[in-house]
């Protein structure tokens, strides 16, 4: 469930839009939604980029009781594999990818957290089944750490 509304909040699909559909794409901001069934806050630190047409969201869900876990959405279609490369760091890749998203565990969303925090730059590779690349971009990574500082100081 939680995924699920993770995925619904990065797409804007619950009532509100979405900040980064709002801002300027390959724009850092950080949001926050109630979810309904449980009342808990959500909040995310998320980018919206755009190829050929096609929107994705990149985005950090905020965990006050643990790591925050990296996740991109996009296509209606199955993603199979996303690599992110930061910098001229190791390339990781996801831990799963289905339907429309990919998302890394807790481990490797630590490490991408610092990566990003520290980083300038990121490289995102996307592929569907049959090899397709649908996303193959570079990011930049100015403003994230200001963006994800304010989960911290709303606690």
């Amino acid at each position: 469930m939680a995924l699920l509304l993770l995925w619904a909040l990065g797409a804007g699909w619950l009532g509100a839009p979405s900040a980064a559909a709002a801002n300027t794409p390959n724009v850092w901001v950080h949001q926050c939604i109630t979810d309904l069934e449980t009342e808990q806050e959500v909040c995310t630190t998320e980018l919206l980029t755009i190829q050929d047409g096609v929107e994705f969201v990149l985005y950090f869900a905020h965990n006050p009781d643990g790591p925050a876990p990296l996740v991109v959405i996009g296509l209606e279609e199955t993603f199979v594999e996303f690599l992110v490369t930061v910098d001229d760091k190791e390339p990781m890749r996801a831990d799963q990818c289905e339907v429309g998203m990919c998302y890394f565990d807790a481990e490797k969303s630590t490490e991408l957290l610092k990566r990003f925090k520290r980083g300038k730059k990121a490289h995102l590779r996307v592929e569907m089944e049959g090899d397709e690349v649908v996303l193959d971009k570079v990011i930049t990574l100015r403003g994230f750490s200001a963006e994800f500082v304010k989960f911290a100081l709303k606690r």
